[in-house]
């Protein structure tokens, strides 16, 4: 019932406050609110963060993890450089990066005029 369900919360509040007391008296700090970690492939964590302002206690955090840090900086300097995804996204609404693929040979001129990209 909803009295039942409310002693839950209370109690499940109280815990968390008593780990944040916890963490607080031993040091250390709460992630920054904008920080997002995604799993990659190769087992390793990537780390998104809005600021470089942050990367001092993200690192101090995921210390000893194989977790790599970037800002929004970064990753928006890294987009650039793979414009041919920008312009994909731009050029077909709702498109997805489900796979990439790289080659040793460029794509060709035919194929990103048709695609309407990279021109």
């Amino acid at each position: 019932n909803a009295q039942d369900q409310l002693v839950q919360i209370g109690g499940m509040s109280r815990a968390w406050q008593a780990l944040a007391s916890k963490a607080a008296a031993e040091g250390k700090e709460p992630p920054p609110a904008d920080w997002w970690e995604v799993a990659l492939e190769n087992g390793s964590t990537a780390v998104l963060i809005r600021s470089k302002a942050d990367w001092p206690r993200v690192a101090e955090i995921v210390k000893g993890r194989q977790a790599a840090i970037f800002t929004l900086d970064e990753i928006g300097r890294l987009l650039t450089a793979y414009g041919d995804i920008v312009a994909a996204k731009l050029t077909f609404d709702g498109a997805a990066v489900e796979k990439v693929r790289t080659y040793s040979t460029p794509l060709g001129d035919d194929l990103n005029q048709a695609l309407g990209i990279g021109a």
